[in-house]
């Protein structure tokens, strides 16, 4: 690996191991001291189109600790968030959902009550429009199929944000 690659540092779980590799590729990572390691930019989670999936949530409910199958995120674009996607991370199939000039935040899986799949529920995000007319809004997502169940807007300023938290 070139020192001039974007790397990333991570804490190793297998001190005796000194090199991660994969079916499929070259080496993914290599180990540079005694602690931690060291792994190429090209190991960020992706989407299909080959855009950073980032903030990634799951049913956390159902699948906190298990295999799960789907998964949920921030689509960005020159690290600029703009838009919403689920993953299936076995097929690598792709949702989104997009809209001009909005800039979601992160998304949360809320389940719904007595839900039998693992994707029974809806995401909740903030969409932020700075510099367009209209408001910013609470955006309801079913999970399914990303297709828009609501929109809750306010009349004020919502600044571009990350993070969220539902609280049930």
């Amino acid at each position: 690996m070139s020192p001039k690659e974007p790397c990333f540092t991570l804490p190793r779980k297998n001190p005796e191991s000194t090199l991660i590799t994969s079916s499929k590729r070259q080496p993914l990572a290599c180990f540079i001291t005694s602690t931690p390691m060291r792994t190429k930019a090209s190991l960020l989670l992706t989407s299909v189109d080959g855009k950073a999936f980032e903030f990634p949530q799951i049913n956390y409910e159902k699948f906190a600790g298990k295999n799960y199958t789907y998964a949920y995120g921030l689509g960005l674009n020159h690290f600029i968030p703009d838009r919403i996607c689920k993953l299936n991370v076995k097929t690598k199939e792709t949702w989104v959902w997009q809209e001009p000039d909005s800039y979601p935040s992160e998304p949360l899986f809320v389940q719904t009550p007595d839900g039998v799949d693992e994707d029974d529920g809806v995401l909740l995000t903030i969409i932020a429009a700075p510099g367009s007319q209209r408001p910013a809004y609470l955006l309801i997502l079913n999970a399914k199929d990303l297709s828009e169940i609501a929109r809750a807007e306010v009349e004020c300023d919502i600044p571009v944000t990350f993070h969220g938290m539902y609280k049930p």
